[in-house]
């Protein structure tokens, strides 16, 4: 295989693709590893010093104890005694091991007995030598035992780490000083048969900075490590490394003194993780360090694993791709379908329409429409009955898209919505495309026993009018899909006015923030009326908003936007403030007789969900006097694509309250009848847009034939809205309506208006 097909093959440049992950996954893999490595190597030093500093208090604990009882014993022999006294010392000496000498001086400095080991001559004095002199000093004043520098004893011919341990007699006064000194040679052995990390060095060093025993060096290197103090440079390295990696320097006193784990550098200037830790009964610290290059070795171990893995994935992997060009030829057009059409409605998508855009304008150089549709509410259908259910609805759908437009380009653009491209330019042809489409798509069809009935909104541009680039068309397409959504109109041809109406919308948001305390808002009624006896039976509270600016602004442009502000529960309060307060009055001024008349309030989804609502809507009921009116709310069946549950709980509980619920514009959503029954729910509203073609369309009276008959089987009352024709109230009245509101019996009435209407 030549460079050239290497370059050209686009599954080679997979290959590649996959290599360099493989190769990146490695090192990320390493890197995690070596993530691991180090924190276990942390975890592992932590414990391996509390390890020897508690070995090491045992030891200074036990030689503390020793100390103090064999110099009582001394004292109490009479420290004169020196045969007695030297016999006491070796006994002392021979039992533990791990001594080098004892001794007993006077409070003077002066040694006056010692273990026999000692070589014959004059005793010295402990204040004469620096090394002696401090630890001998502290030991007088001390209660506790005190350690002294590490130095070499030349009588004994060892390294030894002192101890001093004062005698006091009965009345408390110092009489004799004992000393001991630990042999470094049995504290290396010890810590070394306690080493839980091979590789590991311990340092004991003095809160002076003098190092008491280090486990890494030779005895060659003793006479500098022990007599010169540690370096101002590494007590720097490590204060700045314990502030920047712990957050405080224990080594100065600060924060709780717990061990600490950091990087820094030893003696040598090589990079070590080291756990710290503090004695504070004998003033020490103990540290624990391991050289980072003995983490590594352990890191690169497994990376010779992983690379052996990596050459033997990339060589398999290599194999299996010159298997699958020498096939490609086989899938090539398989593949172009599958990176050019949707998985599951198999229309072509937006890449295809990508690629065959400028294709399709030279082929319709008179023009063409773009629909852009969008399903109404289907987030519900996957919320109610899950995803399977809306893929089968999204295959009907694309069905009844292709089937309707069938001379036309159909994509899936993607989730529930679509884009036609037209052959024809012309307005007419295209806007009786789009209601035929919308009237084909909302016949009802069955999934699983369930009966859904799809609509949606399909936004128009015109190609050369409305723009020329497929992005500019189909933003602008978008935007007339919402404006139709809005409007509920089905379908929405794009206009420049639809720029204009954008910017209005600003403005309300900007005007509608104000309007409750500018007291813009303000209530009317729409009388509902009984389909038998024609008598009043309640009101409908609608809401009204006239601004100074805007002028009178209709609430299905507002009620949206107080909605997406955050508003809606303000202003829903103020309705039903309003409301309550006109009603009753208009109630006590009309009423002849003592049957209740009812005020119907809408309220949104979002506010029913609101959580203040329950409490503010019994609050009012509270102060206002409702005995003489029945309260009823109006809720839409967009709450079924909310949480039901929640909603049947908020709807028991006004009910509880004497607060009935209607179910307004039903017909639009997706109701169902399990999730009715199961509602606290008083009546059906029946949406207008029915009853205003109930007289020529036999589909919507069949419909609304069916929520009547509903409504009955369920103990409902069903209340037409949008009534304006005697001819509806006839139709209406033959199949059962209970209740009627509409233009045809009153428009909507401020207060003054309202009683004079129902005093009539």
């Amino acid at each position: 295989m030549n460079r050239s097909s290497l370059r050209i093959n686009p599954l080679w440049k997979t290959y590649f693709f996959i290599a360099s992950m493989s190769v990146l996954f490695t090192a990320a893999a390493t890197f995690v590893d070596y993530q691991r490595i180090e924190e276990s190597a942390r975890n592992e030093l932590k414990y391996s010093n509390a390890l020897v500093t508690h070995s090491i208090h045992n030891l200074l604990d036990k030689q503390e104890l020793l100390l103090d009882a064999l110099g009582k014993k001394l004292v109490k022999a009479g420290i004169m005694n020196k045969a007695k006294s030297s016999t006491l010392l070796d006994a002392m000496l021979k039992s533990n091991p791990e001594l080098a000498g004892l001794g007993l001086a006077l409070p003077s400095g002066q040694l006056i007995v010692t273990s026999s080991n000692f070589s014959s001559g004059k005793l010295p004095n402990l204040l004469d030598k620096e090394d002696t002199r401090k630890s001998f000093k502290a030991a007088r004043h001390s209660d506790e035992m005190v350690m002294g520098r590490t130095y070499y004893m030349t009588s004994l011919k060892q390294w030894l780490i002192p101890l001093r341990k004062r005698i006091l007699d009965a009345d408390g006064r110092v009489v004799a000083v004992m000393t001991s000194g630990v042999k470094l040679s049995f504290l290396k052995k010890m810590l070394a048969d306690q080493s839980s990390v091979p590789g590991a060095d311990v340092t004991l060093i003095s809160d002076e900075y003098y190092r008491y025993y280090v486990s890494y060096a030779d005895e060659s290197d003793y006479d500098y490590l022990f007599k010169m103090p540690v370096s101002e440079q590494i007590i720097q390295h490590f204060t700045e490394g314990m502030i920047d990696q712990v957050g405080y320097n224990f080594i100065k006193g600060e924060g709780s003194g717990k061990p600490v784990v950091l990087q820094t550098k030893n003696y040598q200037g090589e990079k070590v993780i080291t756990s710290l830790s503090y004695n504070d009964k004998y003033h020490f610290f103990s540290a624990t360090s391991l050289n980072k290059t003995l983490v590594l070795n352990k890191l690169c171990q497994r990376l010779a694993w992983y690379i052996s893995l990596l050459l033997l994935f990339n060589l398999t992997l290599y194999f299996l791709f010159r298997m699958n060009i020498s096939s490609q030829g086989r899938s090539k057009k398989a593949l172009e379908f599958q990176a050019t059409h949707d998985q599951l409605t198999k229309l072509p998508n937006r890449r295809y329409l990508l690629e065959s855009f400028d294709a399709w304008k030279q082929k319709h150089p008179k023009g063409f429409a773009i629909f852009f549709i969008d399903l109404d509410n289907f987030k519900g259908i996957n919320d109610l009955y899950g995803h399977s259910i809306g893929d089968q609805v999204l295959l009907e759908v694309s069905a009844r898209v292709t089937a309707n437009f069938d001379d036309c380009l159909c994509i899936r653009q993607g989730g529930d919505e679509f884009i036609v491209l037209t052959r024809s330019g012309d307005n007419v042809h295209n806007l009786n495309l789009c209601r035929h489409f919308l009237t084909q798509l909302n016949k009802a069809f069955v999934l699983d026993g369930l009966e859904f009935s799809i609509q949606a909104s399909i936004g128009v541009v015109k190609h050369s009018k409305d723009g020329d680039k497929l992005d500019e068309l189909l933003s602008k397409a978008d935007m007339a899909m919402y404006e139709a959504k809005r409007l509920r109109c089905g379908f929405f041809s794009y206009s420049e006015g639809l720029q204009e109406k954008m910017q209005r919308t600003a403005m309300i948001e900007k005007e509608l923030l104000h309007a409750v305390e500018r007291e813009e808002l303000f209530v009317v009624y729409q009388p509902q009326v009984d389909a038998y006896s024609k008598e009043i039976i309640g009101v409908e509270a609608l809401l009204r908003w006239d601004n100074p600016s805007l002028g009178l602004v209709p609430p299905d442009e507002f009620i949206m936007i107080a909605e997406s502000i955050g508003l809606i529960h303000e202003i829903g309060l103020f309705v039903f403030e309003t409301a309550l307060a006109e009603f009753i009055s208009v109630c006590r001024s009309v009423q002849k007789n003592k049957k209740k008349l009812r005020l119907s309030i809408n309220v949104s989804v979002q506010q029913l969900f609101h959580p203040a609502f329950l409490m503010s809507i019994f609050q009012l009921q509270r102060r206002h006097d409702c005995s003489s009116i029945e309260l009823m709310i109006e809720v839409t069946e967009s709450l079924f694509i909310e949480d039901v549950g929640q909603a049947k709980k908020i709807l028991l509980a006004l009910k509880e309250k004497n607060i009935l619920t209607s179910l307004d514009d039903f017909g639009t959503g997706y109701s169902s009848l399990g999730v009715l029954s199961g509602l606290p729910i008083s009546e059906l509203k029946i949406d207008k847009v029915f009853v205003e073609n109930i007289l020529n369309n036999n589909q919507d009276l069949q419909l609304i034939k069916s929520i009547i008959k509903l409504g009955s089987g369920l103990g409902m009352s069903v209340i037409a809205e949008g009534v304006e024709e005697v001819e509806q109230v006839d139709v209406l009245s033959e199949n059962g309506c209970d209740l009627f509101q509409g233009y045809y019996f009153s428009k909507p009435l401020n207060k003054k208006d309202l009683i004079v209407f129902m005093s009539k």
